[in-house]
């Protein structure tokens, strides 16, 4: 439940544009960001790794393709142009294809912040974002600002006017082989909805009419059993339909069907948020075989018993402010880190 975007733009004479167009001498696509086994990767003013550094972006980023070679790619990321290492981005652009460590932050001066088109902190301001405005961050330039996203825009502001609020991180514990080898297609799972031996490859969506498509997974304790089980991503053609949880038990994978909203906002330690409309949702651990926590591992929930809204906190009924401190506790947790479905990613991920 992140702070409603709050932006107060304020004229700026002259900008008729969020990022200026040029000719590509490459094309229009667009390339993502992936760091492999790190979270940051260098955008550089030459193709060497020798050349000056100007920012750091985290994987999941948009970048325009300029142009290609077999080691370096030519790219603009905002109004930033410079050159990435080919290996350091997924060319066709696919969401599903690039690990996604974006972090979460909100602007911090209680005044607000202001919000630039350009990388040129003393440009003139495009707008102000209010204190406690959520931002997804995507990098940082050498000159110390931070490119973000805000809503369905993206900004520039300087970097000590956010605090960071949701940083991703990596599992502290190596996953099971079985569930790796499920992972590669190479192993059944059982189909708890059917109870059918099935591979990933031969596997369909039974929570959605449409075809879907395998995406990224995340690693976390999903059940507190002490374990990691997996929750891998199906999407259509543009967006998120379902997850598919696996889960090891004695040599044996088992799967277990989640609606996208049974599992949003994956944390490091396991929990999630679920939602079954706007007055009844929480967040907690998932049991596996039912999306419903308020009985089993929930952290927190609200529901309309016909009277109103009631609200619950560690099992126990509470107010609307305790409810929303615990939501805001959630978010502070760090995030589970999605990974592209990639060789270089199960080797640094599981057992061998």
């Amino acid at each position: 439940m992140k702070r409603l975007l709050a932006l107060l733009m304020l004229p700026v004479c002259g900008i008729m544009f969020l990022f200026p167009a040029c000719a590509l001498e490459y094309g229009n696509e667009i390339a993502l960001v992936d760091a492999l086994t790190s979270d940051r990767v260098h955008l550089r003013a030459a193709p060497s790794t020798d050349a000056a550094s100007l920012g750091l972006y985290y994987s999941g980023t948009e970048t325009v393709l300029l142009g290609l070679d077999a080691e370096w790619a030519h790219i603009r990321i905002g109004t930033e142009e410079g050159y990435m290492m080919r290996r350091y981005l997924r060319i066709d652009a696919d969401p599903r294809t690039a690990t996604d460590r974006r972090p979460w932050g909100e602007v911090s001066p209680s005044a607000g912040a202001p919000l630039r088109y350009t990388a040129d902190l003393t440009s003139p301001a495009a707008g102000t974002a209010a204190y406690g405005t959520a931002l997804m961050i995507l990098g940082e330039t050498a000159g110390h600002a931070y490119y973000v996203q805000a809503g369905e825009d993206r900004y520039y502001l300087r970097a000590d006017q956010v605090r960071i609020t949701d940083r991703v991180a990596a599992p502290d514990a190596l996953a099971p082989l079985e569930i790796r080898r499920v992972l590669e297609d190479t192993l059944p799972f059982v189909n708890t909805a059917d109870g059918r031996p099935t591979l990933i490859s031969g596997y369909s969506a039974g929570l959605t009419d449409v075809p879907c498509l395998t995406g990224r997974f995340a690693l976390a304790d999903l059940d507190r059993d002490g374990g990691l089980e997996a929750a891998l991503e199906f999407w259509t053609e543009d967006y998120l339909c379902s997850y598919l949880l696996l889960d090891a038990e004695d040599g044996q994978v088992y799967g277990y069907e989640s609606s996208y909203r049974g599992l949003t906002g994956l944390k490091q330690d396991g929990s999630a948020g679920w939602s079954n409309g706007a007055a009844n949702n929480g967040f907690g651990w998932s049991s596996l075989w039912t999306e419903d926590r308020t009985d089993n591992g929930n952290i927190a929930w609200c529901d309309d018993d016909g009277n109103g809204i009631v609200y619950f906190v560690n099992g126990k009924e509470a107010t609307e402010k305790e409810y929303i401190d615990a939501v805001d506790r959630q978010f502070e947790k760090p995030g589970a880190v999605w990974y592209a479905l990639t060789e270089d990613n199960l080797n640094m991920l599981f057992e061998k």
